[in-house]
């Protein structure tokens, strides 16, 4: 996602400034575990012992790497915090994109940011591995201005969010990414793409962001 949007914004006025935190991209958690998967079925000539271990490497896979991303999301939001607050003091308009698990860094950032906001024009959040209701962390100042300043692109084809994070959130369906938030001041956007063609939308994304 972070090479689409750059290459999206290659012939705009507007620059990009990437954040990626250690084991926060649920696309790379998706790959790497199929990855493994399928290594362990290709090591196994029985069928069922074959089936077996890949249910067992599929489960070990997909929670050591959630527990990893899960672990690192405190340091990552106050690195982001502080990144917010200083483009906050420089007085320029600038917009957010946050993706998949970035979705929970940004929440908690905006959540304990100190810094006004008058200057952060608006917040796209594109297939939020998050509950829907954590949106109401989003300060009130941000939720309560017109235009709208909260964008949750979601798809309800989304079969990562679906079954990955259905799987790891205990069998829980209320993900951002596939349902609209129901909460004061967020604009909820539709689109029909999985998890890992997002980046197919990123000069839409681009636009939503600097449309402002």
């Amino acid at each position: 996602m972070e090479d689409a949007l750059r290459e999206s914004f290659r012939t705009s006025r507007h620059s990009v400034i990437p954040f990626r935190w250690k084991s926060g991209d649920l696309r790379s958690m998706t790959l790497q575990t199929g990855g493994d998967v399928l290594a362990e079925a290709l090591s196994e000539v029985n069928p069922l012992r074959a089936a077996a271990r890949v249910i067992h490497t599929m489960s070990q896979r997909v929670n050591t790497h959630w527990d990893s991303a899960l672990a690192n999301i405190t340091s990552a939001h106050l690195t982001l915090r502080a990144k917010l607050g200083a483009l906050a003091k420089t007085k320029e308009p600038f917009a957010v994109v946050a993706f998949s698990l970035g979705a929970r860094v940004t929440l908690l950032a905006l959540h304990t940011m100190r810094e006004s906001t008058q200057t952060l024009q608006r917040i796209v959040f594109a297939g939020a591995a998050v509950p829907s209701p954590a949106f109401d962390m989003i300060p009130l100042s941000l939720r309560t201005t017109k235009p709208a300043r909260i964008i949750n692109v979601y798809s309800d084809t989304d079969h990562v969010l679906q079954g990955l994070y259905a799987v790891l959130q205990d069998g829980g369906q209320n993900a951002a990414g596939i349902n609209a938030v129901k909460i004061q001041g967020v604009t909820n956007i539709k689109i029909d793409t999985g998890h890992l063609t997002y980046p197919q939308f990123a000069e839409r994304l681009r636009n939503l962001a600097v449309d402002y």
